[in-house]
């Protein structure tokens, strides 16, 4: 690691992850250049990935991104976490081979409980790759092709540590190994549905965690080693030592108790970000805010005690400050949360409410962007569901939380 005397403010780092994220300037035309410049995006089977692309590449079309997939440019795979990203195709082979190494531990349980063996999983495995020679299929489409009694049902022991049968791991083991590509159905984001085809030629990748730090200090630095952790899934010491073989740099920013590591390159960039404000409508899930301590550093002091609802919460709403993935989109300008918007399904529109009086001279803006994404959605996309179970119910009601903030329009 390299030591930095640097030292920053809150607000400046607050507008330097905006502008690396790439919600200041567009930072490309093609979105696959602009993921592969501002960082890649969780996929929950709804719009919302169409959405952050739209939020950094305003001109992004539906068809564009679905091109892209189609061709293989941008890819759906497991990566960090073990969660489902959009990633473009030079970064897949390390996120999957991050994402094997973190789910393997755990299948081996399951697997002893379930009464299975892994040798049961290869030769499921082999199976499946022998099907697939046939071309791509989804995994029902597979299960109906797979000679009778190739796969066992795993009963009521598999049952409790939810598996049914080895079938699913088979499957995530062939793309583990880079024998074979899940592929959205359709080619469209707005699925969770999958079709598995084999791959032109192995492509399997052995982990590199100080590979995958290094990528997301390209688009997110400077984060503390907690955070790193957190979002990259692997332990604390595993991320100090793939940031002392990447070379980060240290950084003191007030406020944090502990210092923030970055690409060394981009520490002289921090102090002298810029943006030009402007509105940005982003998804539930945008790294800009689930990467960095959630929306607390983006929100004023003064709204700190907010209930919001979180992300994947089952309890009650929390105050923002208390935050860690919002349970609302946001809404901001510049570098700052200032509000919330929301598709309402009756209408047909986007409905955006902020926390105060919109700044002065940028209400037709605010309501020109908000027009241009409900044109957007309503359409190219079709619908306004965030993630795949999400219903036009749900829409309604988080409409009607956003209508009630001070200012909604």
């Amino acid at each position: 690691m390299a030591d930095s005397d640097a030292s920053f403010t809150p607000a400046q780092v607050r507008t330097h992850w905006t502008v690396r994220h790439g919600l200041g300037q567009p930072v490309a035309k093609r979105a696959e250049s602009v993921i592969a410049k501002s960082g890649w995006l969780r996929t929950l089977g709804g719009i919302d990935a169409y959405l952050g692309l739209r939020a950094r590449c305003p001109g992004v079309t539906k068809k564009a991104v679905d091109q892209a997939v189609a061709k293989g440019r941008l890819r759906v795979v497991p990566a960090v976490r073990g969660c489902i990203y959009l990633v473009t195709q030079a970064q897949a082979a390390p996120l999957i081979a991050l994402a094997a190494s973190l789910a393997r531990p755990r299948t081996s349980r399951d697997l002893d409980k379930a009464g299975a063996t892994w040798g049961e999983v290869h030769e499921t495995a082999d199976a499946i790759a022998e099907v697939l020679a046939d071309g791509p299929k989804t995994t029902d489409e597979i299960r109906a092709a797979l000679p009778k009694g190739a796969v066992r049902s795993l009963g009521p022991q598999g049952k409790k540590v939810g598996m049914s049968s080895v079938l699913p791991v088979a499957l995530r083991e062939l793309e583990f190994d880079g024998r074979v590509q899940r592929r959205l159905v359709g080619d469209t984001l707005d699925t969770e549905r999958y079709t598995w085809a084999r791959s032109p030629e192995a492509e399997a990748a052995e982990p590199d965690i100080a590979k995958v730090v290094e990528m997301v200090l390209e688009f997110a630095g400077p984060m503390t080693v907690k955070e790193l952790s957190t979002f990259v899934g692997v332990p604390q010491r595993a991320v100090k030592e793939a940031l002392a073989e990447h070379g980060a740099a240290t950084v003191q920013v007030e406020g944090w108790s502990a210092p923030g590591f970055i690409d060394p390159a981009h520490v002289a960039s921090v102090g002298g970000a810029s943006l030009e404000p402007s509105w940005r409508l982003l998804p539930f899930h945008d790294n800009l805010l689930s990467m960095h301590r959630g929306p607390a550093p983006f929100v004023a002091p003064e709204h700190h005690d907010l209930k919001v609802k979180v992300w994947g919460g089952r309890g009650g709403p929390v105050a923002l400050r208390d935050a860690n993935h919002l349970g609302y989109r946001p809404l901001m300008y510049a570098d700052a949360l200032v509000g919330f918007w929301e598709w309402d399904p009756d209408e047909g529109r986007v409905v955006v409410g902020t926390l105060d009086a919109p700044p002065r001279g940028t209400k037709r803006a605010l309501a020109e962007e908000a027009a241009n994404l409900s044109a957007f959605i309503r359409d190219d996309l079709g619908h306004g569901r965030a993630f795949s179970l999400d219903t036009d119910d749900a829409l309604r009601a988080r409409t009607q939380w956003v209508r009630a903030l001070p200012y909604s329009k």
